[in-house]
């Protein structure tokens, strides 16, 4: 990495997060509430399909698999709604990531607002945040449920930062989901990714300013 992005990644003047897998390690959790929810109506999820749908709304998950399994029966609202009451739940004893309680402190500490964009729901937002104790450091949390598209639209990212009072470009994104960092490469704001493991050396990832593996590593980078 050259000089001049290693400036434009330390000089940015808000921080905005993704939280599910990148905050707290939600993911799995998401795989067991969805298979639970769908096994109840008779459709047997797997695990790597699941995988498939991480980092996109549930709004927009559950209907187009509805669709793939030609289900009629309940609503994808009503399924949609199953799947949200067993994440509350899960989300109870929901891990923190390595390395995030530190690196949201020193955004906090250096004065730049930071913001949680999520394709979860408001309550599920609002749960996490309780859960980590970090409501007092947060300057906005915010939903893609408010917006028209989901990611991998950038819709969420470019709300979050017109909310925020900050130029796109001078935001930094941490995601760890393909279409979370397509949505904010679309949003022209600067990207460092923290994808799962399995997934660390997919193509996709080629094109964000910055990958690490745990939000250590980018404590340990800008402090050096």
């Amino acid at each position: 990495m050259n000089n001049k992005k290693i400036s434009e990644l330390k000089n940015i003047k808000a921080v905005i997060f993704d939280m599910d897998g990148l905050l707290v390690n939600s993911e799995p959790l998401w795989q067991q509430a969805e298979i639970k929810v769908f096994n109840k109506i008779g459709i047997k999820l797997s695990a790597n399909e699941c995988k498939q749908f991480q980092g996109i709304r549930i709004e927009d998950v559950v209907p187009m698999l509805i669709k793939k399994y030609n289900y009629n029966f309940k609503t994808a609202d009503e399924i949609v709604l199953d799947i949200v009451n067993e994440m509350l739940i899960l989300l109870e004893n929901v891990e923190v990531l390595p390395g995030v309680i530190d690196c949201i402190e020193y955004y906090f500490e250096q004065k730049i607002p930071m913001a949680i964009a999520s394709s979860s729901k408001m309550v599920m937002i609002n749960k996490v945040v309780d859960r980590m104790k970090i409501r007092d450091k947060i300057t906005l949390l915010h939903s893609a449920e408010f917006e028209k598209a989901g990611k991998p639209e950038p819709d969420i990212f470019l709300s979050a930062a017109k909310m925020l009072n900050i130029l796109p470009e001078k935001c930094l994104v941490f995601e760890d989901s393909i279409f979370g960092v397509q949505a904010a490469i679309k949003a022209g704001m600067k990207v460092i990714a923290i994808p799962f493991p399995e997934f660390y050396n997919s193509f996709e990832f080629n094109n964000v300013d910055f990958k690490i593996k745990t939000m250590n590593n980018w404590l340990e980078f800008i402090k050096n």
